[in-house]
């Protein structure tokens, strides 16, 4: 049985990829291929066509993946994939009930096209811009789901840790 997270672990989850995510994009845009934007291009297109939510997520996921592998930062990967694994229930069931989030395709083509200029400040702003986007729906879609149990914390500020 798969334990749900609490609202604030999801929070810390989407707050974690705004850190990890531009930081990937911003190392891997000057050493994208002509290959992997070909390939990111492809799965844009892909997405803009595709009816099926299980599909459309794994297209995204290999979009996102294909351009964070040329930053050549396993740590981050590796980061990034635990965080993902955390969130992607509550991303899919969005997907699912909510259709498909076609201004999260305009976000790739936003990131990709930051890309292609050799743009890695605009990419990473696309990128963190993208994730918050996301974060959005899928916390409201949260609060949605368990009522009033956490609909407060949806909107309250994270904790302040002492350094």
């Amino acid at each position: 049985m798969v334990k749900e997270l609490t609202l604030a672990q999801l929070r810390e989850a989407f707050d974690l990829r705004q850190m990890v995510e531009p930081l990937l994009m911003r190392a891997a845009v000057s050493r994208l291929s002509e290959a992997a934007l070909k390939e990111a291009a492809e799965l844009v297109e892909r997405m803009a066509q595709e009816r099926n939510a299980w599909t459309f997520s794994r297209l995204n996921s290999r979009f996102h993946q294909i351009l964070y592998e040329a930053a050549d930062m396993p740590l981050s990967m590796q980061i990034l994939t635990m965080l993902q694994g955390y969130i992607q229930r509550m991303s899919f069931m969005q997907l699912s009930m909510m259709g498909f989030n076609r201004s999260s395709n305009e976000d790739h083509r936003l990131i990709l096209d930051a890309c292609r200029r050799g743009d890695a400040d605009a990419a990473a702003r696309h990128v963190a811009d993208h994730v918050s986007g996301i974060k959005t729906v899928v916390m409201g879609l949260y609060a949605q789901l368990h009522g009033d149990t956490g609909a407060d914390e949806l909107h309250s500020k994270p904790p302040r840790h002492a350094n």
